[in-house]
């Protein structure tokens, strides 16, 4: 005895629609829209790093020149301020690069 399994070709053709949509849902344009998308943000963290980096040098010259009293004081504020938001940027980067390293995997 033998069976016969038999799909009509409406049903075939909606299970095969349905992989698809499957299939289509898993491409791998996410990771690399992914990557690019931090790769973006890199280059924008970077960019203020660089920026500040310029600064705070800029500053500690002019800390070094002036002479001591409310301006040196308020200019030291400003060197801290700048330190502090350096380590942040330089963390976001480093978070940055570890994500894209996730989103290789």
């Amino acid at each position: 005895m033998h069976f016969k399994v038999t799909l009509d070709d409406d049903e075939y053709n909606r299970k095969i629609g349905n992989m698809q949509k499957g299939i289509n849902g898993l491409t791998f344009d996410k990771p690399v829209e992914q990557i690019n998308r931090l790769k973006k943000e890199i280059e924008e963290v970077n960019s203020v790093l660089i920026s500040n980096r310029k600064a705070l040098i800029d500053l500690n010259n002019k800390l070094a020149s002036t002479a001591p009293g409310q301006l040196k004081k308020d200019l030291q504020l400003e060197r801290n301020s700048l330190k502090k938001s350096i380590q942040e940027d330089e963390l976001a980067l480093k978070n940055l690069n570890a994500e894209i390293g996730r989103a290789h995997v």
